[in-house]
C-alpha cells in the first residue's frame, strides 16, 4: 500500500507475484478501485512485486514498484520500477491506462540474494531501504541517491539486523521521523530524531502499535499527513474478500 499524494484519498496497490505489470488506485472510503495502471516500459517484468511507495524525489513526486521477492534466495539481482505519479483526469480514462515512462532500477545486495518483501524511503536523504524476510530476523539494507538512469546494477549495503521474523512490509512518513514495520503478527512503530540514521532508529525496540490480525498481511502505510495508518492482506482468490484496516492517532 502507499498513499496518492495527487489524489488525495486514494490508495495505490498491487498483487503478488503471478500477475501482469498492472497497478491499482482504489478508494479509501469505498474500496472501488478508481483505476487501473500498467507499466508498460521496455525493461518492466513482474516477477515478485511486493511493496510500492510514494516519495518525493529529485522535486518530483515518485511511485515506486519493490520487484523484490526472492522466495528461494536465487535472484542476481532486483528491480524498482519508478515514475512519476499520474493525477488522475475527471472524465478520463481509467481502465488499464498505459504509463510509458517507467524507469527500471536494477539492484543487488552486496553480501549475495535475499528475499524481501520491504521498502521504505527516507526523503529528506533520498535513501531507500529494504528490509529482508526470513523466520527470526530482518536485515536491512540501503542505497543512497540511487540513479534512475543508469542500466546498470548498482548494490544495497548491510546496514543492521532487526529481531523480528517474517517482515512483510515496511513505510516511513513524509519526512522519515516516523517508521512502520509490519509482520504477520504485528506492527512496530519507532519514532527518529533529528539526524539520527535507520539503523541506529532500527536497532531499539520498537513500540508494538494497535493491529487487527489478519491472515496474509502484507502491506501498511502511512496517509499523507501522517495522522492514520493503514493495513491490509493478500487473497488467493478474486471472490474472498479483503479489509482495509485504519488506525488513527488517539
Amino acid at each position: 500500500l502507499a498513499a496518492s499524494r495527487r489524489n488525495p484519498g486514494l490508495l495505490w496497490t498491487h498483487n503478488d507475484s503471478g500477475d501482469t505489470t498492472r497497478l491499482y488506485l482504489f478508494d479509501i472510503e469505498t474500496g472501488q478501485t478508481s483505476a487501473t495502471f500498467i507499466l508498460n516500459g521496455n525493461t518492466t517484468q513482474h516477477v515478485d512485486w511486493e511493496d510500492i511507495a510514494v516519495a518525493s524525489i529529485d522535486n518530483d513526486v515518485k511511485v515506486l514498484v519493490a520487484d523484490i521477492g526472492d522466495n528461494n534466495s536465487e535472484r542476481s539481482s532486483l528491480q524498482v520500477y519508478v515514475f512519476t505519479e499520474p493525477r488522475l483526469v475527471p472524465g478520463g480514462n481509467t481502465q488499464n491506462v498505459p504509463l510509458e515512462s517507467v524507469q527500471t532500477v536494477t539492484l543487488q545486495y552486496e553480501d549475495g540474494p535475499r528475499n524481501a518483501e520491504a521498502l521504505m524511503v527516507d526523503e529528506a536523504t533520498n535513501t531507500w531501504y529494504i528490509l529482508t524476510k526470513s523466520t527470526r530476523t530482518a536485515r536491512l539494507y540501503s542505497i543512497a541517491n540511487p540513479s534512475l538512469n543508469s542500466s546498470s546494477t548498482q548494490t544495497l549495503r548491510f546496514e543492521t539486523t532487526l529481531p523480528a521474523g517474517l517482515v512483510t512490509a515496511a513505510t516511513a512518513n513524509a519526512n522519515a521521523t516516523e517508521v512502520l514495520v509490519r509482520t504477520y503478527n504485528n506492527v512496530f512503530y519507532w519514532q527518529r530524531s533529528s539526524n539520527e540514521s535507520f539503523a541506529s532508529l532500527i536497532d531499539q525496540t520498537g513500540f508494538n502499535l494497535p493491529y487487527q490480525e489478519e491472515e496474509q498481511g502484507e502491506a501498511i502505510c502511512w496517509d499523507t499527513n501522517g495522522q492514520t495508518y493503514y493495513t491490509i492482506s493478500e487473497a488467493e482468490s478474486g471472490n474472498t474478500a479483503v479489509y482495509l484496516y485504519h488506525y488513527s492517532r488517539q
